[in-house]
């Protein structure tokens, strides 16, 4: 199912709250773009600052039964956000995300008849790794010929309340998942430490920290920058101002002379004139076009 299907049904079935949940934040910005302009967009594209501003906003909307409030995020609102939509759309993954998405649907149970989660193969996959691979377990638990009434309720879908299910995707989860693909744990038993912190990674991307100029973000930056030693103060300080980019749009940054650097790299920012390239509904958007906006004009 593209987007373009996902807002057409919104739109034609006048679905006034709803809460979609995409993949990644390229999703959210495309579907987010193909509905009105009221509509909400949340991802880690977004500073935290800006991120807590959106759902404040939202949830003060969602106290008026009578307001339009349309909400597309990526998986980040699966985590411990305490938000309530009657209508819910999610991309097709593992089930321990789709739980955690249903868990944002009626949630307070105002809905007497209970709330509408409806989860759709998206145009695009979830990021590699433990996403995907949940995703291909609960794709192969849907395509299973099970009908004993432990993995399907009784209209033959999967039953999300049955305990069962969880057993089954959880022993097939961890019998697929590489708990230890870059082989810290052999290295660590070797005491061979310097192998551990070389191969050891948080997160499997690489990010780099990028200030954006929302609200007073600069100007906290301008007094770090004036400061010869900056104190771990200042720079938490900065932590609600900071999007965390991958290696491929740093280096797009980098080349063009938009990325300017403080304190030994401790953080970089963005430089005139490319603030223009954090956007107030989409945050920081790293493309051809936001770098080269007039690009078209030339002949060449």
């Amino acid at each position: 199912m593209e987007y373009s299907d996902i807002s057409e049904r919104i739109l034609k079935e006048d679905i006034q709250r709803v809460l979609v949940v995409t993949h990644k934040r390229k999703d959210a910005r495309m579907l987010a773009g193909l509905l009105p302009e009221n509509t909400y967009h949340l991802s880690a594209s977004m500073c935290p600052s800006h991120r807590k501003d959106i759902l404040r906003k939202v949830k003060e909307l969602l106290k008026n039964e009578s307001s339009t409030v349309r909400l597309v995020s990526t998986q980040l609102i699966e985590a411990g956000v305490d938000i309530d939509f009657p209508v819910v759309f999610r991309a097709l993954v593992g089930l321990d995300s789709i739980s955690q998405t249903a868990g944002r649907c009626n949630r307070e149970g105002k809905d007497v008849n209970g709330g509408r989660l409806i989860v759709f193969r998206a145009p695009t996959e979830p990021p590699p790794g433990v996403l995907r691979l949940g995703k291909g377990i609960t794709e192969s638990l849907l395509n299973s010929s099970e009908s004993d009434g432990v993995l399907r309720g009784d209209d033959g879908s999967l039953d999300l309340m049955s305990p069962a299910i969880y057993d089954t995707y959880f022993r097939l989860f961890y019998s697929g998942v590489q708990l230890d693909g870059a082989g810290v744990q052999n290295a660590r038993a070797s005491l061979d430490f310097p192998e551990v912190a070389k191969r050891f990674r948080m997160i499997d991307n690489a990010t780099y920290p990028v200030v954006v100029p929302y609200n007073d973000a600069y100007n906290k930056l301008d007094i770090i920058r004036e400061k010869f030693k900056p104190s771990q103060d200042d720079f938490r300080s900065m932590q609600p101002f900071i999007v965390q980019i991958y290696s491929q749009e740093f280096e797009a940054l980098n080349k063009v002379g938009a990325l300017g650097s403080i304190h030994e790299k401790s953080f970089f920012y963005l430089t005139s004139p490319y603030e223009r390239l954090y956007d107030e509904r989409f945050g920081l958007v790293v493309s051809e076009e936001n770098l080269f906006p007039d690009y078209s004009k030339f002949n060449v």
